[in-house]
């Protein structure tokens, strides 16, 4: 895994996420050339940036997230409201290290009254990897991480905010939230080989039911440097 640090104003060319080194997946649901939908603007597909093989998709009417125009600090957004989610194109995600997930995502405004999977990257019960919201109120939601071992956090102010997350998997992992770490730990060495937004690993149940901005995800841990770039582009996108 390469942990070179990168310059996002050589040449004078901004920021982008391409950029990255071992950079795996972006999705961008504010861009609409990425984006397929129906006349109701519910979405079938969605292209990653990074490789167009790999992208995500929802063939079933029913389950389709909602494209709503200029939803959040302008951009465009995807909402999963009413049970509604994407599940990936690729049948084994080759990471060769614990990811690091990194998203621009409205943490579920509503009663948590079961656990709501925000991403799930597994197809089995052996490589998984997954971010969750948990809870029954306010005051007592936490969030849940795991990937062969579970950590959680107190959750509860968080709800039905905008929020930049990035979440380091692994032995030594770490999730950090508008920039502040907020959990440090093992969460396990188990490594995802698909991806699930905003369902469990079946994509039938703990639906998320929130909003999309953005997602991207590293192979292995990022260097500081590379997180707070991601983190600035991110927040300067998303968070007015």
């Amino acid at each position: 895994m390469s942990n070179i640090q990168i310059n996002p104003y050589a040449h004078g060319i901004p920021f982008s996420p391409i950029d990255l080194p071992d950079v795996e997946l972006w999705y961008d649901f504010s861009d609409l050339s990425t984006i397929t939908k129906d006349g109701s603007d519910r979405v079938s597909k969605v292209t990653d940036k990074i490789n167009s093989l790999n992208y995500l998709e929802q063939s079933v009417s029913g389950s389709q997230p909602l494209w709503q125009d200029n939803t959040q600090n302008g951009n465009d957004v995807i909402s999963t409201i009413g049970d509604r989610s994407m599940l990936d194109s690729f049948i084994t995600k080759s990471y060769s290290n614990s990811p690091t997930i990194c998203a621009a995502v409205l943490f579920p405004p509503i009663p948590a009254v079961a656990a709501r999977t925000m991403f799930w990257n597994t197809d089995d019960y052996v490589n998984r990897a997954f971010f969750e919201y948990q809870g029954v109120d306010g005051a007592n939601d936490f969030i849940g991480v795991y990937s062969g071992a579970s950590q959680t956090f107190q959750g509860g102010s968080y709800r039905g905010a905008w929020a930049v997350l990035v979440m380091q998997y692994g032995s030594s992992g770490k999730c950090w939230i508008n920039g502040v770490e907020v959990m440090s730990g093992s969460t396990g060495t188990q490594i995802p080989t698909a991806f699930r937004l905003g369902c469990d690993s079946d994509g039938i149940n703990y639906f998320s039911n929130t909003l999309f901005g953005e997602i991207v995800t590293v192979d292995g841990a990022m260097s500081t440097a590379n997180r707070v770039l991601l983190q600035d582009y991110l927040t300067d996108k998303w968070i007015p």
